[in-house]
């Protein structure tokens, strides 16, 4: 009997029907968060010191924020070194580089990001020997 029902194609149909919810709610609980689950983060990308001790000059580059050691994310300022990050809550390391130099910055302090909450004017700075 129970040969004669792994071969019967009605039967066959109405199992694989029974287990399509149980791939739909392992699904669910993979999306992606909303964007109001998420934080803004925005600065300026500056080089600080060289001939002009004291002074900082914004630049065009990149800005990436990491969490863990991890790269989460890496965005392009404006020519006038501006940025923004929409990131989930926790705590980011933001690092950047701008262009045409070989140059790593660093923000001086980790970035905390809460739900909804906007961080502004968040500086990574590239010391200039």
């Amino acid at each position: 009997m129970t040969k004669n029902r792994l071969k019967n194609p009605a039967f066959l149909a109405i199992a694989s029907l029974a287990v399509l919810p149980l791939t739909f709610a392992s699904q669910a609980g993979r999306s992606a968060p909303a964007a109001t689950d998420r934080g803004t983060v925005t600065g300026v990308l500056e080089l600080a010191g060289g001939p002009y001790p004291g002074r900082t000059f914004p630049r065009p580059g990149t800005i990436t924020a990491r969490r863990h050691g991890m790269r989460i994310v890496t965005v392009r300022t404006t020519r006038h070194g501006r940025y923004m990050l929409h990131l989930a809550p926790g705590r980011y390391r933001l690092t950047g580089r701008p262009r045409h130099t070989g140059l790593t910055c660093i923000a001086p302090h980790p970035v905390t990001v809460r739900a909804g909450q906007r961080v502004k004017g968040i500086k990574v700075i590239c010391p200039v020997p």
